[in-house]
């Protein structure tokens, strides 16, 4: 019997989602510029889109309309590409966030039984 040592994540979502998920440095790929084998690693993005996509950018820049008419899950791949007209920021997100120490005097109580001048 073979064992795979597999985390849970991958468990409950599509494999490729899962190792785009764990290689986060290599994304996002710019659809003008990557070759065929970079493409197919995007999820979301099957033989025949990517066929498409190399097709398209022979004649045009591509942009995020073209990669709508492909009837591709924009939704899904729009964290994964960039386009002419399309850049994702590549952030992670911090087990904890950081702290910002800003000199602020504390809140002063207003007197309520005391008449205003």
């Amino acid at each position: 019997m073979v064992s795979f040592n597999r985390s849970h994540r991958e468990l409950e979502i599509d494999s490729k989602l899962a190792w785009a998920l764990d290689h986060r440095e290599q994304f996002p790929i710019d659809l003008n510029r990557a070759p065929r084998e970079a493409l197919l690693r995007i999820p979301g993005l099957g033989q025949r889109a990517v066929d498409r996509i190399l097709q398209t950018r022979r004649q045009q820049p591509i942009a995020v309309a073209d990669v709508r008419k492909l009837r591709v899950n924009w939704h899904q791949v729009r964290y994964f590409v960039a386009t002419s007209d399309h850049c994702p920021q590549q952030t992670v997100p911090q087990c904890r966030p950081t702290a910002v120490v800003v000199n602020v005097s504390p809140p002063l109580q207003l007197p309520l039984f005391d008449r205003a001048v």
